[in-house]
């Protein structure tokens, strides 16, 4: 790969810690591939491996896709997760120190979470304080809590009353009823994985003996916990350690991230700065706007001097409109005016989700195909559910509420209906884990030769040696012979979908690489990933939280007025509060999505009010017009 000076520099450093601070498209994927490939060269015939972590899945399996076309083989010797993955792995290693069993689950279902929760405030003695009605707002704090790694103590001094005592007293029996059934959700991971290496220091040793070398990207995104964790992996010997990081993309601050983070870690690791101020995505207009406006936050760890070598002209054009839906119209109207090949290289982004969603309402009106990407880590279709429902009671038998959701997608797939107690108590009274019992009572009653073939993969593989390989492409067929009928037609479209993630997560996750994977890993990689399937061909709308990391060739920000981008609250906050420089920042996230053409908008009224124009397009040196 041909590197620029400054990316060379941060390629070849030495093993002195460093903090890179780079701008948006500087090439942090590139240089990070190359400086790891650097490593592994010098590090031959070594049994050190390398450490990458990054904020998401996606961005995970980008980076180790590069660099297995780099270095090849010698990828085996790199773990590329997330903080999330990395605890999950580390928990399953050592988590029997903390009385955690290696099989465990990670749950994403509210079902899931509120069952332990009620037998949390059972164990606590406050279940006549507790009810169903309040137990989403109590799994919320205490998520928050965990993510914050505190102990109970700790949390006794930021809890005060109501809900929050409520949370307090269930704050740690939810933690060890959690550990006792093997079911984690996700705040609990790195929680837990904390926990563990505090409490057991030659387990923190031993992983900093195996991964001497630490890089992190998108290390601007770090909250407390992740932050706690890279502190503990690190050591008192930070050398080997590479933080990436765009000081000016600090947008997650509800979730934890700090402006502050990157002096933090500079501070603790004796870090050296290094910068890469040149963007190989944005064109040269874009930086110098998206500069301009950037360079008014005080709270900016370093200033560089953005410039561009992306070699394209971009077009920045800002239009006022009348009102709000006359705002969504134009904008529908300048797409549908687009080749219908080049629509997923367009994305219309918005502050917040009522405008993006009016943008969309009027872009369909147009025939535009649109596309609302979301997270979603449950499947939905009725043959999915039961799947994954299946391999989750062979891997943790006799689970009722996953009992539940197989009983109900095989009634909605056969309208037969099983009774889930009904199901339980005939297998506890037969000494039959539950998916043995539901086959043994569902075989009989089929004439179905491809149920019959699930029901002996299940017994044979899934059943008798948690073995998995074999199951979906026999239960697949099976549902692909089920008879035409409106329960069918009811599931059809969301199944097909569906079907095409599973499929996709089984070729492509990395652990089904290794035949030895578990059942438990195998559906721990499942539940870590998002489910959701964007549909080719479409226009992305996003709010710009939901963008970044992303880039597209035309960008329409709609919503571009005060009160809207900067957002009311920030606005009255102050233009020195932290709440106003995060405005900004998401402003600067927004417009550097652009490889080509920016168009801001914004209207004379929203929703009823008047509005004017957003103080960051004149921040930007930028001009409204009015389209005839």
């Amino acid at each position: 790969m041909r590197l620029n000076d400054s990316q060379e520099a941060v390629v070849s450093a030495g093993l002195e810690p460093l903090l890179v601070v780079a701008g948006p498209g500087a090439g942090k994927t590139t240089v990070l591939t190359s400086r790891i490939a650097r490593l592994l060269r010098d590090e031959a015939g070594s049994n050190r491996k390398i450490l990458g972590i990054t904020y998401t899945n996606v961005a995970a399996r980008n980076l180790r896709d590069k660099l297995e076309l780099g270095v090849g083989g010698a990828v085996d010797r790199v773990l590329v997760t997330t903080f999330h993955g990395f605890a999950t792995r580390l928990l399953q290693q050592h988590g029997s120190h903390i009385g955690l069993r290696p099989d465990f689950s990670i749950i994403n279902e509210a079902e899931d979470r509120l069952l332990l929760l009620e037998r949390a405030a059972e164990s606590a003695g406050v279940s006549e304080e507790y009810s169903a009605s309040r137990g989403e707002t109590l799994l919320r704090l205490l998520g928050r809590l965990y993510e914050r790694c505190l102990s109970a103590d700790e949390a006794s001094e930021v809890l005060h009353q109501g809900d929050d005592r409520l949370a307090l007293s269930v704050f740690e029996p939810y933690v060890q009823i959690s550990i006792a059934e093997g079911q984690l959700e996700f705040s609990l991971l790195v929680h837990l994985c904390n926990r563990l290496l505090v409490s057991f220091p030659a387990i923190a040793r031993q992983t900093r003996r195996v991964y001497k070398y630490i890089c992190v990207d998108e290390f601007q995104d770090t909250n407390e916990m992740q932050y706690r964790l890279l502190e503990i992996i690190a050591g008192a010997d930070p050398s080997g350690l590479v933080l990436l990081a765009d000081q000016d993309q600090v947008i997650y601050q509800w979730n934890g991230a700090s402006p502050s983070r990157l002096k933090q870690a500079s501070e603790r690791f004796s870090l050296k700065l290094l910068l890469l101020p040149t963007s190989f995505r944005c064109p040269e207009q874009i930086v110098r706007a998206a500069t301009q406006l950037i360079s008014r936050n005080s709270s900016r760890f370093v200033s560089p001097d953005y410039g561009s070598e992306s070699g394209v002209s971009a077009d920045i054009d800002v239009v006022r409109l009348p009102d709000d839906q006359s705002e969504a119209n134009w904008v529908a109207d300048q797409i549908a005016s687009v080749e219908r090949s080049r629509w997923e290289q367009v994305g219309v982004l918005a502050r917040n989700r009522k405008l993006l969603d009016l943008a969309m309402e009027a872009a369909v009106k147009h025939g535009v195909l649109c596309a609302a990407p979301v997270t979603k880590y449950d499947f939905i279709s009725a043959p999915l559910v039961m799947l994954h429902s299946m391999l989750r009671l062979a891997n943790q038998p006799n689970r009722l509420s996953v009992t539940r959701r197989l009983t109900t997608a095989f009634y909605i797939m056969t309208g037969r209906v099983v009774d889930p107690d009904v199901l339980a108590a005939d297998a506890e009274e037969k000494s039959l884990d539950i998916l043995t019992a539901f086959f043994t009572g569902m075989l009989p009653l089929s004439q179905s030769a491809e149920f019959r073939a699930v029901g002996a993969v299940i017994a044979e593989d899934l059943i008798a040696r948690k073995a998995f390989r074999r199951v979906s492409h026999a239960f697949f067929a099976w549902v692909d012979a089920l008879p035409p009928s409106s329960l069918k037609i009811a599931y059809e479209e969301d199944y097909l979908q569906e079907r095409k993630t599973w499929e996709e997560l089984e070729r492509r996750h990395q652990g089904l690489k290794a035949e030895n994977v578990t059942l438990a890993e195998f559906l721990r990689h499942f539940d870590l990933e998002s489910k959701a399937r964007e549909p080719a061909d479409a226009v992305r709308f996003y709010t710009v939280h939901g963008a970044k990391g992303l880039e597209f060739n035309r960008v329409f920000l709609v919503g571009a007025a005060e009160d809207q981008f900067p957002a009311f609250q920030a606005r009255k906050a102050g233009v020195t509060s932290e709440a106003f420089e995060e405005e900004r920042r998401s402003f600067f996230v927004a417009v550097t999505r652009t490889l080509e053409k920016l168009t801001l908008t914004f209207a004379d009224r929203y929703f009823g009010y008047p509005a004017t124009e957003s103080r960051f397009i004149g921040e930007m040196g930028l001009a409204a017009r009015v389209p005839s």
